[in-house]
């Protein structure tokens, strides 16, 4: 194939993929990315924080992990009643406010550093925004594509997640060797916040 033939194919596609892409960027990549930032923060150095800062042990850690997966079943089994009811819209905004949430208590717990397992408090929080996203995240970017580009949606969708869990990770790994995990916590939550006001300026 000539390098001409190569480009004329390769303007085609753009071309034809152009208009369900650039839906889909403004749609939904930033409120996709956002909560995976969270998630890559929270699961990379929570339980750093838990065992330096506040005081825990492995065994906590380990009880701390499966008290998410126990409330994540049951939020998981009802997701698909909770879609149909407020929309993926709606539950995004959900999850960001509860992320927003789950950090501030996080920062909170440095107030009680002999007291680790207060942890067990918050982490049911994670069944709850990791069902709630993936279930909304999984149908928003299945909504803003054609139905023939579902494939295509749910790698954006992986995408999009990833790549903010790999940003999240890496800020908050910086922010906390240079400023601490108790206020890199509180700004996370004063990030989620702002983003879940924002995007609930976007529901119906």
């Amino acid at each position: 194939m000539s390098p001409r033939a190569a480009r004329d194919r390769f303007s085609l596609l753009l071309k034809v993929t152009g208009l369900p892409l650039r839906s889909f960027w403004p749609g939904a990549m930033d409120r996709l990315s956002t909560p995976g930032a969270g998630f890559g923060f929270v699961m990379n150095f929570l339980f750093v924080y838990v065992t330096r800062r506040l005081g825990g042990t492995p065994f906590l850690c380990g009880v701390a992990l499966m008290v998410e997966c126990v409330v994540e079943v049951p939020c998981l089994h009802y997701a698909d009643d909770l879609l149909r009811a407020y929309g993926s819209r709606t539950l995004i905004v959900t999850v960001l406010a509860l992320y927003a949430v789950r950090c501030a208590s996080y920062a909170l717990l440095d107030a009680f550093a002999g007291r680790p397992a207060l942890v067990l408090l918050v982490e049911p929080l994670h069944g709850v925004t990791f069902a709630l996203f993936y279930t909304s995240g999984v149908s928003c970017a299945k909504e803003l594509l054609p139905a023939t580009w579902e494939t295509l949606a749910q790698g954006l969708f992986s995408a999009a997640f990833t790549g903010g869990s790999g940003l999240g990770a890496a800020l908050g790994g910086v922010a906390g060797k240079r400023f601490g995990f108790h206020k890199t916590f509180l700004a996370f939550a004063a990030m989620f916040a702002v983003a879940a006001i924002a995007f609930s300026s976007t529901l119906d």
